[in-house]
């Protein structure tokens, strides 16, 4: 004979419900987390890579400015002065900086169309020192020079620059603005 077993412990609706609702909100809560923490290392990449870029501008530039050459009247002018560092604005601030350097060249840096351009006079192009990714919003050069007027000058001349930059994206990429700032003093003592 055959023996029927009548078992009625099966699960309810309202079991399997919750069981699935719970499931649901953990599983949310994971993707979730997983969404903020890629976000957030995403972020983290953006920012260093235009950290980066920024000190690499800056060290290229620093180097050359650390150098710069007393001018000869006329070479090199933006403005008529007799600075060893000369800016596109009379008050010794502007977005573009010119001095003679160690090589007796005239150099410019500028900012062109959210890049720094650097422009040596004698050689055949300018080129930028800023990749295309990175868009630099705002430059600024405040020269602190007494010029030749002074003999023997009371204040070293420097060159406190000013960069603030962002990784330039599409959608999916946060704006991560990045400022940073040094003053490089010339080293030319005549």
């Amino acid at each position: 004979m055959r023996k029927i077993i009548n078992n009625n412990r099966g699960l309810t609706l309202i079991e399997i419900v919750v069981a699935t609702a719970l499931f649901s909100m953990v599983s949310y809560a994971a993707v979730v987390t997983f969404q903020g923490v890629m976000k957030s290392q995403r972020s983290t990449v953006i920012s260093q890579n235009v950290q980066e870029s920024m000190r690499y501008a800056l060290e290229i530039m620093g180097k050359e400015m650390r150098m710069a050459q007393k001018r000869i009247s006329g070479d090199c002018v933006l403005s008529n002065n007799n600075r060893i560092y000369d800016t596109n604005d009379a008050s010794g601030v502007g977005d573009s900086l010119s001095f003679i350097n160690s090589r007796k060249a005239c150099v410019t840096y500028s900012l062109v169309g959210g890049r720094i351009r650097i422009n040596r006079f004698g050689e055949p192009s300018s080129y930028y020192i800023t990749p295309n990714d990175i868009v630099i919003n705002d430059l600024s050069f405040r020269v602190v020079d007494e010029g030749a007027n002074t003999v023997p000058p009371s204040v070293q001349p420097r060159v406190t620059i000013t960069l603030e930059a962002s990784m330039a994206g599409g959608a999916g990429v946060p704006a991560e603005n990045v400022r940073l700032e040094t003053t490089i003093s010339a080293r030319s003592y005549q």
